[in-house]
């Protein structure tokens, strides 16, 4: 049975693109398990280019991380989500690490930091709560990033209305650099107040270790002061312990419930607050849980100043159960709350009465799919639970998660409760929706929830209730309209009256959201949360409350706020030696270039194109580079209307123009998700794009856009073969074109429940497809799936890399050669027997292409082997053309369970070639790898780093993304590393 994971539901949103319109534009060689890069794409193939992505969760200063139920969750910069309660690997991965094998370091290259453009500093403002004792005087918590990189908690004041921002305190033995959070508070009067969360204990000067330990913060006539907690005796020497939740009953007395860890699992922690301290009692579970599965406490209430109940779940023999643990002073005792088959769980808990309370959370389904809402009431001491319903013409089989984040009750019959639930969508994805249910007289209904304009909202979350009296409540959140950028969400009302209220970010401002929200009175209230300002940088939001009205408030951060962007490159070409142009990005935010000419780089930020969103989240990578005064890219950005547009950008001798095409007349009218994967040029004034976009009918189609003589046509629904039917859904990956006028663009398409390879051929302005060919021991009777990613033209011949499955449904590389008109493949040759190609994810073998001459190609990637006891991983090069190719063996192989190894990118001259990628270094780290093919022998070995890259074991991540050989013993290799600070930095490796 699988278990219940909140965390499925995203705790903070995406604040520059929402779930259903981000942009899926540059795949991603992220390291998995199995130490292989998988390279994703809208339907499962590849696209042109495989890049690593540094798991900014590695260092302290390099990641956010927000709160729900309790729960820490740490948001990397792609805005996936993992839990602190449930998948705190983020930072356990760099606890039990693997060393590589003995690989010298490469000679002859040396590392440079390319330089950076003025990028102002990120504050990275997270806000996680408020409390409000009186109108007009609020406290709020969350956490930012200050100058050095590192993650301090975040404590802001309001008294008569204007704010103040003070970095909050910590105990003496926190680490520095390090992090610190807050993520829950409550005030008894103003100037008192307690807030509870973490903050990291051990950073060695050797090695990053990132572990954590309960924070404190008690605030006495406005001065605060932070202490830790003593954990229960048998917690591990790493506990990556937290608290979360808080409820402070009287002056003095609180009680607050979080998780530490015990042999590597997760045990539920309960601090408790007195006149003489705070003590955490140790917690007995029940007798089926299981020894290593995780058990927590995400909610506490309390009805008098020593009677509490604390709720969450524990792992029993079907999965979670539900998990009760009431508290009367020092006695302690734990229930079961529902013994049954299906996995439960509470997430929050509220008593308004003595010994009444009321817990709601989540149960999976008996398709252990879907997940129900689940609603128990605590009363004489016995439980009775009930499932919630979801808002009419919901379907309950659709709904994939669903999760509950805040609880109010204003009677004991009468409560509300918030959160979201994702259901699939049309499109084979899912989206999330805010949810909100209510009690009346003990039965609940969900009433549908509206935006300002009226219409029923599909795309948001609710975060946070409050109710002044038994007749108003506010709720706060966020919601988004297609794939417009997410805004503040304020409803108000009561008893399945909601109206929602008109709210305003500050000036700038392009997205935001509220958090949380405290209402010492009726219609005043006042919601915290956060915005994305005009240069992409996270800033924290407060919203004020008139009578019906609402409106942002000045904010001002510590004087220490604003940490230093982070900025990769993801692309490298050279037109003529000493010649070439870089492209990178800091987080989508950007186009950033790097221009080297005269022995020097020059950097400078692309002005977004004309019509481009306030936070346009534009990219453009992979630039082919024509002599050395003409390059060319194409990717895509956020318009203002909230639709992904295509855009191509072009230099000639220094200046820099923005195109974007127009669309296909079957494209959508709106969020038509249209972006550009590659471009590909034979002189200044000849080039093909080639990407995706969306037509009227939410199906993917290939799109291509050609140049010609200097002028740009309209964007061409890309041709498929006619097997493929009347309505087809397809994708185009990658596209080159040879000085021959050789155009060839590579993709897959959807023929029932195949997946299929698609070639498409330009020669002299004349597109023609076909489906592209495979083995003979690919899967002819069965499901088929095939898909085509990297191409490389020359002359009159072309090279394409991909994946196909066979009968067996194990997955090979595949290689097709072909002058446009007619084409061959063959399988991947593997350097031993037993080695297996990226099995789960396609293309996570074969990267790139290039060719020396037209009669010797180079490719690279990686593999594996499962034939030994321990798997092994390995760099993959393959030598040869046409339908003749032979891998190159006896290169190192290390640990399948070691990250990021792998290459991702080659480049040819006439008589050598250079590779880049990654290796697996000491305690988990990446460091870059550079492989040189000359005088008919490959070499392998560590690229070197900058005097400024990070030096703390377990915390590294250097890699190459790309790489251009313009002439022999003249190529460049562009990446990023972290620096001492945790801060993510251009790298330029130079031959």
């Amino acid at each position: 049975m699988p278990t219940l994971d909140p965390s499925h539901l995203s705790a903070r949103p995406v604040l520059t693109t929402p779930h259903s319109g981000q942009l899926v534009h540059s795949p991603t060689f992220e390291p998995r398990g199995d130490g292989l890069g998988a390279v994703h794409s809208s339907f499962g193939g590849s696209a042109n280019r495989v890049t690593f992505v540094p798991p900014s969760s590695r260092f302290a200063g390099a990641f956010t991380s927000v709160r729900l139920n309790g729960h820490r969750y740490y948001v990397p910069a792609d805005g996936s989500i993992s839990s602190h309660s449930r998948a705190v690997s983020a930072r356990r991965a760099v606890l039990g690490t693997t060393s590589h094998a003995d690989i010298p370091t490469t000679s002859g290259w040396t590392a440079i930091e390319a330089p950076r453009p003025n990028l102002l500093p990120d504050p990275q403002v997270e806000m996680d709560a408020i409390s409000c004792p009186q109108t007009g005087s609020c406290e709020a918590v969350g956490s930012y990033a200050d100058t050095n990189g590192d993650a301090p908690a975040l404590l802001l004041s309001q008294t008569a209305g204007s704010w103040q921002a003070v970095e909050a305190p910590l105990p003496p033995n926190a680490s520095a650099p390090g992090y610190a959070d807050l993520y829950a508070i409550t005030c008894g009067s103003v100037g008192n107040c307690v807030a509870v969360g973490d903050y990291s204990e051990t950073v060695t000067n050797t090695q990053y270790e990132g572990d954590s330990l309960p924070l404190v913060e008690v605030e006495s006539s406005g001065v605060w002061s932070a202490s830790t907690l003593p954990l229960p005796k048998g917690a591990d020497k790493y506990p990556f312990a937290y608290l979360g939740t808080l409820a402070c009953p009287a002056a003095g007395t609180c009680a607050a419930v979080g998780g530490y860890d015990v042999d590597g699992a997760e045990r539920p922690l309960l601090a408790l607050q007195n006149q003489t301290g705070w003590t955490a009692p140790k917690i007995s579970l029940p007798k089926d849980q299981v020894k290593y599965a995780d058990a927590f406490l995400d909610g506490i209430s309390c009805w008098t100043a020593s009677k509490c109940l604390a709720v969450g779940a524990y792992g029993g023999k079907y999965g979670e159960d539900a998990l009760a643990v009431p508290i009367d002073g020092t006695r302690i005792k734990v229930k079961e709350v529902l013994d049954g088959k299906l996995a439960t769980y509470f997430s929050n808990v509220e008593c308004p009465a003595a010994a009444r309370c009321t817990a709601v959370g989540t149960a999976y389904a008996e398709n252990k799919v879907s997940t129900l809402g689940l609603a128990s009431t605590f009363s004489g001491g016995k439980w009775k639970s009930t499932l919630t319903p979801l808002p009419v013409g919901v379907p309950v089989g659709g709904v994939t998660d669903r999760s509950f984040v805040d609880l109010e009750c204003t009677g004991i019959t009468s409560c509300v409760a918030i959160g979201a639930y994702e259901v699939e969508n049309d499109f084979g994805g899912s989206e999330i929706s805010p949810l909100l249910i209510e009690e009346n007289a003990g039965h609940w209904y969900a009433p549908a929830v509206r935006g300002p304009a009226g219409d029923v909202l599909t795309q948001g979350e609710l975060y946070s209730v409050a109710c002044a009296s038994t007749t108003s409540c506010t709720i706060a959140g966020y919601y988004s309209e297609g794939a417009k950028p997410i805004q503040p969400l304020v409803l108000t009302g009561i008893a399945g009256t909601w109206n929602p209220a008109q709210t305003a970010l500050p000036a700038g401002s392009g997205s935001g959201y509220v958090d949380d929200v405290d209402c010492p009175a009726s219609g005043a209230c006042s919601a915290i949360g956060g915005d994305v300002d005009a240069n992409g940088n996270s800033q924290p939001l407060a919203e004020g409350q008139q009578d019906a009205s609402w409106s942002p408030e000045t904010l001002a951060t510590p004087a220490n706020a604003g940490r230093e962007q982070s900025l990769s490159l993801s692309g490298i070409s050279c037109g003529a030696p000493g010649s070439c142009l870089s492209l990178g990005s800091n987080n989508d935010r950007q186009v950033v270039t790097e221009t080297l000419s005269g022995g020097s780089w020059k950097d400078s930020i692309l002005p977004p194109p004309a019509g481009a969103n306030l936070v346009p989240s534009i990219y453009a990578e992979s630039p082919d580079c024509i002599g050395p005064d003409f390059c060319a890219a194409a990717g895509g950005y956020l318009d203002n209307q909230g639709s992904i547009s295509p855009l191509i950008v072009t230099e000639n001798s220094g200046v820099w123009q923005s195109f974007t095409p127009t669309l296909p007349a079957d494209a959508a009218a709106a969020y038509q998700d249209a972006q550009l994967n590659s471009i590909s040029c034979w002189d200044a004034t000849n080039c093909v794009a080639a990407g995706t976009y969306y037509d009227v009918n939410g199906d993917e189609r290939g799109l291509l856009v050609t140049e010609t003589n200097g002028t740009w046509g309209p964007a061409l629904d890309a041709p498929v073969p006619l097997n493929a039917g009347t309505d087809p859904i397809y994708e185009i990956n990658d596209v080159s074109c040879s000085s021959t006028h050789l155009c060839a663009a590579t993709g897959a398409y959807i023929k029932g429940q195949n997946v299929l390879a698609v070639i498409d051929s330009d020669i002299d302005g004349h597109w023609s497809t076909l489906q592209a060919p495979v083995p003979s021991s690919a899967n002819g009777k069965f499901i088929q799936y095939q898909v085509l990613g990297d191409i490389d033209c020359a002359g009159t011949n072309c090279i394409a890399l991909g994946a196909f499955t066979d009968k067996h449904f194990a997955e090979h590389g595949l290689i097709l050669s072909g002058d446009g008109a007619a084409w061959s493949s063959v399988p991947a040759p593997l350097p031993k027997k037993g080695d297996y190609p990226n099995g789960d994810f396609l293309l996570g073998g074969l990267a790139d292409v290039a060719c020396e001459s037209p009669t010797q190609c180079a490719i690279v990637g990686a593999y594996a082997n499962f034939s030994k006891s321990t798997p092994e991983i390995g760099p993959w090069i393959i030598m040869g053309h046409g339908t003749t190719w032979t891998p190159v063996k006896g290169l190192p192989s290390a640990s399948a369970d070691d990250p990021g190894y792998g290459l991702v990118a080659v480049s040819c001259t006439s008589d050598s070639c250079a590779a880049g990628g990654a290796f697996p270094g000491e305690e988990s780290d990446v460091v870059p790898a550079i492989a040189a093919l000359s005088s008919g022998k490959w070499t392998i070995g560590l690229a070197p780093q900058p005097a400024g890259a990070i030096s703390l074991k377990g915390a590294s991540y250097s890699y190459v993304n790309d790489i251009a050989c313009p002439a022999t013993g003249s190529c460049l290799g562009v990446g990023g590393y972290l620096d001492n600070n945790g801060i993510e930095e251009p790298l330029v490796e130079g031959q």
